[in-house]
């Protein structure tokens, strides 16, 4: 193509080899560009947008450019007042209802987002698990679906309680100068939610997939030589959308939701995360870091405050994991294999550090033994620095499992894997564990990042009113145990008599009159009752208890095993 082009245009900087435009003419009057951009409409016959237009009026530009010509003075000016009534006309068109009043792709609502991401689950295909893997992390790092597709297993870095991949190369960024927006963008676990949760995605993408932990310089994302992984994704995309329909055969995705499928696109997913991260809350992060998540310019004064960000970064993050911001279970932590009884981390003494140490080698084993049998040890061995994100991967798979299992159809390509066949898999079940900040047992996890004091607030604030809702309960009690006229009543009384330290002490005194009289004259009694039971014709036995029983003269008990001898 590129040859062609240059045959046709010539060498930059030289006139058109052959019979194409004569620019001399051609810049006489801007009428000659007007009436070519009257040709530039839509099949339909309506107006394009006037982005559509301005667009023309860039490659004439560049023409300009490449072939070094400089059009008259009065040219430009005359053709930007052109330019001007061309999109008025164009944007009138468009209030009238020719073409939409959007831009691109529609925004894809965020339930829209978790119901296609429960839809590529449901497939049971590997495709489905590379969707569900390619939406998620898109999602998660609000980049463009390029961006997506060029991530090597390499560049996902563990950071405290969560993961972070660096950009080296974006459409903003394309000489990769700006140090600022190679900051790495850190992404969560989910464990309040199977649809949005990246961690197990990424895990079974891996798990179909084995030796790309192996190859970390490689792309992570497998496509054919002649398709891309973003056209493979819209590929599979448009597909679970039209398979998808509601009884009257109609996308769900447009009955439901109003959009119809062919507005749906990978760019659609960028700016779901795009609106949600910033209209989901006002309590949502900085202005600084939601235009560096998403890839958009700051201005000129961002570089001396942009070090504050890396804190806002990390609520990003929480954010488009789904984590709820209103709620305190935003500060959940990852699902992760910590093997304690909870019950005894509650108690005083609280479990020991030897024993959890212990029982912690222990677990690790079974799980690096678990790991090895899906990914196989030479893969596991080649790349080490992928075996955190595999632990958390598994343990989050385990923590989702009803919802998985109830999801993958019964003859899905998961099922098929060691993830579902080994049965020391499930064996780790009881011991995956999520802990919030104020849970005992959350000593056991990495501290928590990303969150805003009001988590912490509106915690103890329910913890506040749980206390507060069980008090009319509580007084209903106390007026229930005394009389309208304010005697004592009866369970009033007796619970002073069972609480009073004189009827405490009485009772322990009988109880030792009882011992020592019983000590004194039981033995006696006992003797003289067995005595009697014992009659003429019978030999007296003595039995364990202290008394005598009476057994037939000349009888002897047999010997054996107790089944035998019953």
């Amino acid at each position: 193509m590129r040859d062609h082009i240059g045959n046709v245009l010539g060498e930059p900087g030289t006139r058109a080899t052959k019979n194409t435009v004569k620019l001399d003419e051609f810049t006489s009057t801007p009428e000659h560009f007007v009436d070519f951009l009257q040709t530039r409409v839509k099949n339909t016959g309506q107006l394009m947008k006037p982005g559509v237009y301005s667009g023309y009026a860039s490659n004439l530009t560049f023409l300009f450019k490449r072939h070094r010509f400089t059009p008259r003075a009065s040219y430009t000016t005359e053709l930007r007042d052109y330019m001007d009534g061309v999109k008025r006309l164009a944007n009138e068109g468009r209030a009238q209802g020719e073409g939409n009043i959007y831009d691109g792709s529609r925004v894809l609502p965020w339930p829209l987002y978790k119901e296609i991401n429960n839809w590529f689950m449901e497939d049971g295909t590997e495709a489905g698990v590379f969707g569900g893997f390619f939406s998620s992390l898109t999602v998660n790092l609000a980049c463009r679906g390029d961006n997506t597709q060029q991530i090597c297993i390499k560049h996902l870095m563990t950071a405290d309680d969560c993961f972070c991949i660096p950009f080296s190369h974006e459409k903003c960024n394309q000489a990769g100068d700006d140090a600022l927006r190679r900051l790495p963008r850190h992404i969560y676990a989910n464990p309040l939610d199977v649809s949005t949760d990246f961690t197990h995605k990424m895990f079974h993408y891996l798990v179909l997939h084995p030796e790309l932990i192996a190859q970390p310089n490689s792309s992570m994302l497998k496509s054919s030589n002649t398709e891309g992984a973003t056209k493979k994704f819209n590929r599979i995309l448009k597909k679970v959308l039209r398979d998808h329909v509601d009884p009257h055969k109609v996308p769900l995705c447009e009955s439901k939701h109003g959009i119809p499928p062919d507005e749906l696109t990978m760019y659609s997913f960028r700016k779901c995360a795009h609106t949600w991260l910033n209209c989901g809350s006002t309590a949502g992060p900085t202005h600084a870091a939601a235009c560096l998540r998403e890839g958009k310019s700051v201005g000129g004064t961002r570089d001396p405050y942009i070090a504050q960000e890396m804190a806002s970064d990390r609520l990003t993050g929480r954010i488009l994991a789904g984590l709820p911001i209103n709620d305190p279970k935003f500060a959940a932590s990852y699902p992760d294999f910590i093997p304690i009884d909870v019950l005894q981390s509650l108690q005083e003494e609280g479990v020991a550090a030897d024993v959890y140490k212990n029982k912690k080698k222990e677990v690790d084993a079974t799980v690096r033994e678990v790991l090895d049998a899906i990914f196989g040890p030479d893969n596991m061995s080649a790349f080490p620095s992928i075996h955190r994100f595999l632990e958390i991967g598994l343990a989050s798979h385990l923590h989702h499992f009803n919802k998985i299992d109830a999801m993958i159809p019964a003859n899905g390509m998961l099922r098929r894997t060691p993830l579902f066949t080994n049965a020391r898999v499930m064996e780790l079940k009881d011991h995956v564990r999520i802990a919030m900040p104020w849970d005992d047992h959350y000593v056991y996890f990495a501290e928590a990042t990303g969150l805003m004091p009001h988590h912490i607030q509106m915690n103890n604030q329910m913890r506040i009113e749980k206390k507060i809702d069980k008090l009319p309960e509580r007084f209903e009690e106390i007026l229930d145990e005394r009389q309208m006229a304010g005697p004592v009543s009866l369970a009033q009384m007796q619970k002073l008599v069972d609480n009073s330290p004189v009827v405490k002490r009485l009772e322990q005194n009988v109880c030792k009159m009882s011992a020592m009289i019983e000590s004194r004259y039981g033995n006696e009694a006992a003797a003289e009752s067995s005595q009697r039971r014992v009659g003429s014709n019978s030999r007296a036995f003595p039995h364990p208890d202290g008394t005598l029983r009476g057994i037939p003269v000349g009888w002897d008990f047999p010997t054996g095993t107790l089944q035998s001898t019953y």
